[in-house]
């Protein structure tokens, strides 16, 4: 229940801002790992995309998806803002979890 957030706490004001679907991490784990991986992409598309209409960003949410490399640690310190913007207490390491994020990234596509 702790890594569950409901999408009724977050302010959509009144900005034409699709509606977000959260996953639980169980459940992005198990979508990662079928698709070897792929599906991080999709997710960090569908963020990259949330945060464009949000905050009316100039950015293009496929290239950033793409090469994620150069982003994601981006993406996730963007999260953890918006995230306690909207009351969330529990924090994170963007750069602990980005270091995790590469090395399970090139480990698990190095044969």
């Amino acid at each position: 229940m702790e890594d569950q957030i409901l999408d009724s706490d977050i302010n959509y004001d009144d900005k034409k801002v699709a509606k977000v679907e959260l996953l639980r991490r169980f459940n992005f784990a198990v979508l990662y790992f079928l698709t070897f991986g792929l599906y991080s992409i999709w997710w960090q598309y569908k963020t990259w995309k949330f945060f464009k209409q949000r905050e009316n960003l100039n950015i293009i949410p496929e290239v950033r998806a793409i090469f994620f490399i150069f982003f994601f640690f981006f993406l996730l310190k963007k999260i953890k803002n918006y995230a306690r913007g909207n009351g969330v207490n529990k924090s994170y390491s963007s750069e602990g979890l980005f270091g995790l994020y590469l090395f399970s990234f090139f480990f698990s596509n190095s044969t």
